[in-house]
């Protein structure tokens, strides 16, 4: 208990905390707990309770200390004691206050001095003289008189001379008592860190690899020692000062190369350091590749990279530089000869239509002037211009190899054969200079698959030159042989041959013509293209070409051609019907501009002739106007408005025209209804196997590319005429037409028919339903069915009522009267009448025919 003033005490309670309580009215005017103010009371166990003379109330639980100070009535101020030396965790069991103004608080593990002005703790244990570890509670008193305490504990009772007691700092020396490297003690020796006691070494310089150390620090002192601490901190690691526990080693792991200072300090119990601060130096040296002489040299060495990868980059960026500007000058070089080519391809197809012209006027010229004094200059005339057409056809050949359109024919050959019948071709010309062409073979029955066409060119170029360039009394050694599936093609001879330096160029377009011009290819004429087709001609054959040649000793070509199973793929050419066959020779004999009047003589059929070259129409137009009436138009479009009111019997179109061109043309005529059975025939200086197969699918008859015969054109007209008028014969003659009908591929007429058929049954089909059906006029389709069978639309129906009768007869079993009401008919009798007509006898009658046989 402890007095507040008279009549007001405080009563501590062991578990309740403490009560402020008025002796006079005898009630309880407070309770102070940890319910009540946890913030403060941290503790209800009170175990001793003092007044001192500023009016503090001073109380000691089992878990610290901590004061009340009574403000009026009903407040009180609660407040802990705020020391360095914290006392939370020691029971209070006793309190007692000297003349300097010091609390002394006996505890369960000492006696501790409170300096309230400093807020410092010193404790005193048995170490330190007292025979009591431990204090009863509330057993202490203080003597002021004499300045005495007496506090009693388990052991008896200690008298402290409180006035002799006064707070001091003392600071003892700091001693190392050992160094440890890698948790190994190290000892002074030669070979050691150490060349004297580590206590008295300023400096440490440790390896590298020596680096993770501990140093075993102690104090210097007699008495207490306990209470004394120690700190440290290691500059340029740890800047902090940290504290050390008693007795525990000062450890440092793994410290990089450098410099380090290991400062210490001494401090007291009451929290006091030191000023004087013990330090050591420790330098961990770095290792070899780590020095400063291996930092330079990594310098050099960097710069020197960052050099070398400048100076390679600098090179490939010029070498990619030079790299981008070869394949440019080679892109503009390709694009140039591409150019070039397309001139000269567009040029070769405008040259087809003039030399049509030319050999057809030396041709006339040649059968009208037959062993006259003009034929040798005539015949010089027309050799050149088949030279011509040659030369022109080699630069289209070039072209489509060089655009990979070339097709293939793969097929078994004899390439013996095939080399024999080259050499007979081109023996006349061998002979002029006496030249001894040979075969060379070891096997006489070689057989192999290749394209006999491509494989025949090749050996007619490569032989042909081997001719021209070659001496007079030269020879030219062809050599073929099959080893292991590769056909091996030699030709050899003896002529000029070709410098080296032009090597590079023996295989370009038009590189034999420049070395021509400096004097590697004397004497000979050409275009230039063709070795160029040559080798163009072997790699599509999936083979290799090469040379050697000597100046004024020869040349040897090599081509090897692989198995054709060894070829990847193979394009089979579409082979040419008749169509396609190039005549190079035609006739003419005049012209008139005005086209003849089909309606002078009737019994000729009409010829539309459609061409923007006036001279070709005047050409086509005399040689066809002795059998066939004549009209002209100079392009599609006005072609198509005569085709509407001349209703031509047959078109002859060109293809390249202006305002609408022959294949359009082609696709608008059968389009309509009125038109899309007419014949076509297509003329075209474009010769290519994809123009041809655009001009069949546009809707063309025919197709035939220039120059070419005359009489050529004629037989084409003469058998599509006659075509069409023998389905007309035969589909009058004919009672089962359906095997004629068939043959029509006039898509609006395929349709009609089909109308009819699957509306066979219905009585009251006529030819008006088949205008609805079909959205035409009357007179269209009377004219369709009249020109393309010679018949009516209501005979047509009839005939196919008829067809369809006699064709249930022959396959079922169905009675005559059940096929009448099958096929439409409206009448046994019209039925009969018709069928006997046809067939010359009674459906019963044909039944029985059909059964027997």
């Amino acid at each position: 208990m402890a007095e507040e003033k008279p009549g007001i005490i405080w009563i501590g309670t062991r578990g309740l905390g403490a009560y402020r309580y008025n002796t006079i009215t005898k009630r309880v005017i407070a309770q102070y707990s940890t319910a009540t103010h946890p913030t403060f009371i941290k503790n209800d166990d009170i175990l001793s309770m003092f007044t001192d003379t500023h009016g503090y109330i001073w109380v000691g639980s089992s878990n610290g200390i901590f004061s009340m100070l009574p403000i009026s009535a009903d407040s009180v101020k609660i407040g802990n004691l705020n020391v360095q030396n914290d006392l939370t965790n020691l029971g209070i069991n006793g309190i007692q206050l000297d003349k300097f103004g010091n609390l002394w608080a006996t505890t369960n593990k000492g006696l501790s001095i409170i300096d309230l002005n400093r807020t410092k703790v010193r404790s005193y244990t048995v170490n330190d003289g007292l025979i009591n570890f431990e204090y009863s509670d509330g057993a202490s008193f203080f003597d002021l008189k004499t300045n005495k305490l007496y506090v009693g504990g388990t052991m008896g009772v200690d008298i402290i001379q409180t006035d002799e007691i006064k707070f001091s700092s003392y600071f003892p020396p700091l001693a190392i008592n050992q160094l440890f490297i890698r948790n190994a003690p190290v000892e002074i020796g030669a070979e050691s860190e150490l060349t004297s006691r580590i206590n008295h070494q300023k400096k440490l310089r440790l390896a590298y690899n020596r680096n993770s150390l501990s140093f075993q620090v102690s104090s210097l002192a007699y008495w207490g020692h306990e209470r004394h601490k120690i700190s440290y901190r290691l500059i340029n690691f740890e800047n902090d000062w940290i504290i050390n526990p008693q007795n525990q080693p000062i450890n440092f792991s793994n410290l990089s190369p450098g410099t380090y200072f290991l400062q210490l300090r001494a401090g007291d119990e009451n929290g006091n350091w030191s000023e004087e601060i013990r330090e050591i130096e420790i330098v961990i040296n770095s290792p070899f590749w780590a020095t400063s002489w291996a930092i330079v040299s990594y310098i050099f060495l960097f710069i020197g990279i960052q050099f070398f990868i400048f100076a390679t980059y600098r090179r490939r960026v010029a070498r990619k530089k030079r790299a981008a500007i070869a394949d440019f000058q080679k892109k503009k070089e390709l694009e140039l000869q591409s150019y070039k080519f397309e001139f000269f391809t567009n040029v070769a197809h405008e040259f087809r239509t003039p030399l049509t012209l030319i050999t057809s006027h030396i041709h006339a010229l040649l059968d009208d002037t037959q062993n006259g004094p003009e034929n040798p200059r005539l015949l010089k005339i027309f050799n050149n211009s088949v030279k011509l057409q040659k030369m022109v056809l080699e630069i289209m050949q070039f072209r489509k190899l060089e655009k990979g359109k070339e097709p293939l024919n793969i097929q078994l050959t004899k390439p013996i054969a095939l080399v024999l019948e080259v050499i007979s071709d081109l023996e006349l010309i061998a002979n002029k200079s006496n030249i001894v062409c040979e075969v060379v073979a070891a096997q006489t029955d070689i057989v192999f698959k290749t394209d006999a066409d491509k494989f025949q060119r090749i050996a007619t170029n490569l032989i042909s030159n081997a001719i021209k360039y070659n001496r007079t009394n030269g020879f030219v050694n062809v050599g073929i042989r099959l080893e292991n599936s590769v056909l091996t093609l030699e030709i050899e001879d003896n002529g000029t041959g070709i410098k080296q330096e032009y090597f590079d160029k023996v295989f370009e377009p038009f590189g034999i013509s420049s070395a021509k011009k400096k004097g590697t290819f004397p004497g000979y004429r050409s275009t230039g293209l063709g070795l160029a087709v040559t080798k163009g001609l072997v790699e599509l054959l999936k083979g290799t070409i090469g040379f050697e040649s000597a100046i004024d000793k020869g040349t040897k070509f090599i081509c090897t051609f692989p198995d054709v199973h060894q070829i990847s793929s193979v394009e089979l050419l579409i082979e040419p019907d008749n169509d396609f066959n190039e005549i190079n020779f035609i006739d003419e004999t005049g012209f008139e501009n005005t086209p003849e009047n089909s309606g002078n003589v009737v019994a000729k059929p009409i010829i539309l002739l459609v061409d923007d070259e006036p001279e070709m129409l005047k050409l086509l137009s005399d040689f066809l106007k002795a059998d066939y009436s004549i009209i002209v138009a100079e392009n599609g479009l006005d072609a198509y408005q005569i085709i509407r009111s001349e209703k031509p019997d047959l078109i002859v179109s060109d293809v390249m025209m202006p305002e609408l061109d022959g294949i359009e043309l082609c696709f608008k005529l059968r389009e309509n209804f009125d038109t899309s059975h007419l014949p076509i025939i297509l003329l075209t200086a474009k010769a290519e196997i994809e123009d041809r197969i655009m001009g069949l699918k546009s809707g063309a008859d025919s197709y035939i590319p220039k120059p070419f015969h005359p009489e050529h054109l004629k037989v084409r007209i003469e058998k599509l005429l006659h075509f069409r008028a023998g389905i007309k014969s035969r589909f009058a003659q004919m009672a089962d037409n359906t095997a004629i009908v068939k043959e029509i591929t006039d898509p609006f007429f395929q349709k009609l028919i089909r109308y009819i058929d699957e509306n066979i049954d219905d009585q009251t089909l006529s030819s008006e339903k088949l205008c609805d059906k079909l959205a035409i006029s009357k007179s269209s389709l009377y004219n369709k069915t009249k020109t393309i069978l010679g018949t009516t639309p209501h005979s047509l129906i009839y005939q196919r009522r008829i067809a369809k009768a006699a064709a249930l007869l022959k396959s079922t079993q169905m009675t005559v009267s059940e096929i009448i009401d099958q096929t439409g008919f409206n009448g046994r009798a019209h039925f009969y009448d018709l069928f006997n007509k046809s067939y010359n006898c009674s459906p019963s009658d044909f039944r029985k025919k059909t059964d027997v046989n």
